[in-house]
Order: structure tokens, then C-alpha cells, then sequence
């Protein structure tokens, strides 16, 4: 179970599950899974968190609305199918360097603010 884990998140690109879109990157996958989690943390997702949450996807990606709408939709199927949600912060410390982690927290923050 552990190595299909492991596979799972070192596939990339991953393709969604939306037959309309283009399969993203497992690590831009990953990061939307960490807002989304974060922004669902108290049980609710509220608008404020969704447009957050949205409003971060399209400008960090540089996504149009559509694109960005998949993307989250990709990244909340993906978490409500993992077993554990270590592996999507494990992607972000694999994916990225020291320099664009701290990218990725400040966006964190920007969702605990929202």
C-alpha cells in the first residue's frame, strides 16, 4: 500500500479525473490540495475560503477562471482520495526549493486570513 502511495505521488503529470481539462503537474496539484486543506481545516468551506482559494490558484498559476475552477476540482478529488494528506506536503518539499516553499506558505497565510 505504501509503494502505491509512493507511486501516486511521484506520477507526473497526474492526470484529473475532469474528462474536460488537460492533466497539471503533480507538485501544482499538491499545493492547491494544501489551500484547499487549510481552507476546509475548521470543517466548512466558506465562500470567503473558496474565492481565496480561487483568486490564488488563477494568479499563482496564471490560470484563466475555467482552468483554475479544474485545477481545485483535480486538487479536491485528489485529497478526498488519499489516504493520508502528508504525501501532497511531502510533493511541495520534493518539488520545490527552499525559496518557493516560503511562496507556497505565504499563499497558506493568505487562505488563514480569508
Amino acid at each position: 500500500m505504501f509503494d502505491r502511495l509512493l507511486a501516486r505521488l511521484n506520477a507526473t503529470p497526474l492526470p484529473t479525473r475532469d474528462t474536460v481539462g488537460a492533466p497539471f503537474a503533480r507538485r501544482d496539484i499538491a499545493v492547491v490540495v494544501l489551500l484547499v486543506e487549510l481552507a476546509q481545516s475548521d470543517r466548512s468551506l466558506g465562500s470567503a475560503e473558496i474565492e481565496a482559494v480561487g483568486r490564488i490558484v488563477r494568479g499563482r498559476f496564471r490560470l484563466d477562471e475555467a482552468t483554475a475552477g479544474r485545477l481545485i476540482a483535480a486538487a479536491r478529488t485528489e485529497l478526498d482520495a488519499a489516504l493520508e494528506d502528508w504525501v501532497f506536503a511531502n510533493a511541495v518539499r520534493e518539488s520545490f526549493d527552499e525559496a518557493q516553499r516560503l511562496e507556497i506558505v505565504e499563499l497558506l497565510w493568505e487562505v488563514v486570513y480569508a
